[in-house]
């Protein structure tokens, strides 16, 4: 029996590769539904980014966007996800 398995010495560092990007989108339109629901629960109007494209959404990586903070909270709840269902 396998008692434990240490794949790393800690969890760090969110990857922003294209296909965590994809990921993340199809994380979004699970949760909201479509682009209305998005943008009128993440307030986006206020933040001029209000969403017309799933592809226009990039996780807030240092060289992507970082203003608007529901992007934020839900790019760490994606995150957390990810960990937990590992």
């Amino acid at each position: 029996a396998v008692i434990g398995w240490h794949v790393s010495n800690e969890y760090g560092g969110d990857c922003h590769c294209h296909y965590c990007q994809e990921e993340f989108r199809l994380w979004l339109k699970n949760k909201y539904g479509s682009l209305y629901n998005l943008n009128k629960l993440w307030w986006s109007a206020f933040w001029s980014h209000t969403y017309t494209s799933w592809e226009q959404i990039e996780s807030p990586s240092p060289i992507g966007e970082n203003s608007v903070h529901a992007l934020k909270l839900d790019w760490k709840r994606f995150c957390t996800d990810r960990v937990s269902n590992f």
